[in-house]
């Protein structure tokens, strides 16, 4: 949960950001967030995914292996045959459940779970926690 939450993600663009030497993909980043790294969020994590940008590919990645870690676990303990994943972050799509099933693929034994994105997307938390006042 500390690493594959949306704002660890944000947390870790922004520090990379802010870095002195930063790379032509670094660069082109910062310019999407108007040259303040802390003005970075991961709505423009998207943007900068259609654009096919290295630096935030490679976030992608990193993020979609901290997530496969820790649904691969859960997944090895209860052999789900599928996982449904909301908030925010999963507004990206197939690029992000792409790699976290890569990902679960290479290093889990419950390869074959599917990971889904919730339809009720951002809006999951809210619904699961009026759901738990109304028991």
């Amino acid at each position: 949960e500390a690493y594959g939450r949306g704002p660890a993600l944000q947390a870790r663009m922004q520090k990379r950001l802010s870095k002195v030497e930063l790379s032509a993909a670094e660069k082109s980043l910062l310019r999407l967030c108007d040259g303040d790294p802390w003005q970075w969020s991961n709505q423009l994590l998207g943007k900068a995914l259609k654009q096919k940008n290295v630096a935030a590919l490679e976030e992608l990645d990193r993020h979609a292996r901290y997530l496969a870690e820790g649904l691969g676990s859960v997944a090895n303990i209860l052999n789900p045959d599928l996982i449904v994943l909301g908030g925010g972050l999963t507004q990206i799509g197939k690029p992000l459940f792409s790699a976290i099933e890569q990902h679960i693929g290479q290093r889990f034994i419950a390869g074959r779970v599917k990971i889904r994105r919730a339809h009720l997307g951002s809006e999951v938390g809210i619904y699961g926690a009026i759901a738990l006042c109304r028991q």
